[in-house]
C-alpha cells in the first residue's frame, strides 16, 4: 500500500476542494421540518439521491410537466 507524505495528502484535498468550487455548485432551500421528511421519504422511498430528485424534477420542468 502507497505511503503518502502529508503534504501530498494536503495537496490532493486542495486538488480536490478546488475542482468541486470549479465544477460544482451547492443547491439548498429552507423548508419546515415536516415538508422535508415528507420529501426525503418520498426520494429514499423512490431509490433516488437528493441530486437525482433535483435533476429529475428539473427535466419534467423543461417538459412542461410540471
Amino acid at each position: 500500500m502507497e505511503n503518502r507524505t502529508e503534504e501530498g495528502k494536503k495537496a490532493q484535498a486542495t486538488y480536490i476542494n478546488d475542482y468541486q468550487k470549479k465544477n460544482y455548485k451547492i443547491f439548498s432551500c429552507r423548508l419546515k421540518k415536516e415538508d422535508w421528511e415528507d420529501i426525503n421519504s418520498l426520494i429514499v422511498s423512490k431509490g433516488l439521491s437528493k441530486p437525482d430528485f433535483i435533476k429529475y424534477a428539473a427535466e419534467k420542468l423543461k417538459e412542461g410537466k410540471i
